[in-house]
């Protein structure tokens, strides 16, 4: 898969992993348990060195998994999806994070050409100068309370399929 390629990882706690080349260390997909103060820094996700379905997030956590930040990465089903169809959008989109813990901070990452974007359930929560661009589902779920979401950006919802998703920039309940 090139150089920086890591694949899967698992780790505990008090963790930074950082890119030295920003974006040149890529994972396909990070799934965070049991641990807190979890940075990830300049880091690439990639589905499409892998395989997931539609509704699988790139990086996730549960609820045991707080205080965690993402920043400076990118979140990718794909780098192009400019000639997709609406079938292609079903079939190689996935999510980009998805979080249940508390005090979760996504600052300064680009989400790209991802059908759910990003969902934050817990409490706490900061979402700050991201950028969404290509979506197919929600760009984002914001479901816990006490969170502030401000300075991103959303652009480009690909899917108007009301019978298999409501579709939403900014969702909440």
């Amino acid at each position: 898969h090139g150089t920086g390629y890591l694949g899967n990882l698992q780790f505990s706690n008090n963790i930074l992993i950082k890119s030295v080349n920003a974006q040149k260390a890529v994972l396909t997909s990070l799934q965070i348990n049991n641990s807190n103060h979890i940075t990830l820094d300049g880091i690439k996700f990639d589905a499409s060195l892998g395989s997931f379905s539609k509704e699988a997030a790139l990086i996730s956590g549960e609820r045991n998994a707080t205080q965690l930040t993402v920043t400076n990465c990118l979140i990718q089903s794909a780098s192009d999806s400019s000639v997709w169809t609406q079938a292609d959008w079903y079939s190689n989109s996935v999510g980009g994070v998805q979080f249940r813990g508390s005090h979760i901070n996504l600052n300064n990452n680009l989400f790209l050409n991802l059908y759910h974007a990003v969902e934050l359930r817990g409490d706490y929560s900061l979402m700050q100068n991201n950028t969404i661009e290509n979506f197919a589902g929600d760009a984002i779920r914001g479901l816990g309370s006490y969170s502030t979401y401000e300075n991103n950006t959303i652009k480009n919802c690909f899917i108007e399929d009301y019978a298999i998703n409501h579709d939403d920039a900014f969702q909440v309940y």
